[in-house]
């Protein structure tokens, strides 16, 4: 009797602690309003940034190499530490396309062929209207005796087939300085035009102070002599460099450097030697200084060059 007793007290014992405590590894389920109230927590806590605006901003210290582990199955994370010095990672951009070229190769050679062929006439008429003058011409280049022989003979140099001849000078340099920069023999970028409207006012500028310095200072017309040798060795240029220009433009391409070389070669001996003969000239000048024909070096020569480089430059 009195083992049944405590048998039942203990009984009611562990039926009453049972019901006052929980077991942590029970399951319980979650009613309604506690899902509610935790997802407006979460969404009131939270904020999502759409996905255009959102960038990946690291420093070069931030990011550290892997640790490499012997364990073959772990995974290499980059550790990222928290720096004010950020810069913004962003995707590179894309590569730009090249712009096409405003003009073909096919356009180009034709073009240049209409300019020799209008060169060709331009040569044609001036060689054809007075052989025998045109040798007059070129004979004077030989000394400076034959030069001023030839600027007294012939009174008024200035006619039709100078003008013509000289024309041709400045269209066949022109059209030699194209191809050559064409085929990158020499750097320049400048247009036809440009190249044309240079060469127009450095020469015009040389003629227009001699004859200033001719009006200026009567020295025997050794300065008018000088002006119209200025002239001669400008049209040999144009009927010497004509060929050159023919074979450089249709010629083989293994010989075309030949005929480029040849071209550079005689336009700088022509000025080479003008400029002997411009020196040999004004040594019969009484009382001459060398240093007088350095100032016409400078005044005539190169002033007038640099100043339309610098034109052609503001031109571009």
């Amino acid at each position: 009797m009195r083992l049944s007793f405590i048998i039942l007290l203990w009984t009611l014992s562990l039926t009453l602690l049972s019901s006052q405590s929980t077991n942590p590894f029970d399951l319980h389920g979650r009613t309604a309003n506690a899902e509610a109230n935790a997802i407006n927590q979460i969404e009131s806590d939270t904020t999502f940034a759409p996905l255009d605006s959102i960038e990946v901003v690291m420093s070069d210290e931030d990011i550290t190499p892997l640790v490499s582990s012997n364990n073959p199955f772990d995974v290499g994370i980059s550790s990222v530490k928290s720096s004010h010095n950020t810069n913004v990672i962003s995707a590179p951009a894309p590569a730009k396309k090249p712009k096409a070229k405003e003009s073909s190769s096919g356009s180009n050679i034709l073009w240049i062929a209409l300019s020799i062929f209008f060169a060709l006439l331009l040569t044609a008429a001036g060689v054809i209207l007075d052989r025998q003058r045109l040798s007059v011409h070129f004979k004077s280049t030989i000394d400076t005796t034959s030069l001023k022989t030839a600027f007294r003979a012939i009174k008024s140099p200035f006619n039709l087939q100078f003008v013509l001849l000289y024309l041709a000078f400045f269209v066949n340099v022109t059209l030699f300085l194209v191809i050559a920069s064409q085929r990158d023999l020499i750097p320049l970028d400048h247009k036809w035009y440009l190249l044309m409207m240079g060469l127009l006012s450095i020469y015009g500028v040389r003629h227009l102070i001699m004859l200033i310095i001719d009006y200026v200072y009567p020295l025997d017309h050794i300065v008018s002599v000088q002006n119209y040798s200025i002239s001669i060795h400008n049209l040999i240029i144009a009927v010497i460099l004509l060929p050159l220009i023919l074979g450089f433009q249709f010629g083989p391409a293994a010989i075309s450097s030949v005929f480029f070389y040849s071209g550079i070669f005689l336009i700088v001996g022509v000025y080479i030697l003008r400029q002997l003969k411009g020196l040999l000239l004004a040594m019969g000048i009484k009382g001459f200084n060398l240093i007088y024909f350095f100032i016409y070096l400078c005044a005539v020569e190169i002033a007038p060059f640099l100043m339309a480089l610098k034109a052609m430059h503001l031109g571009v």
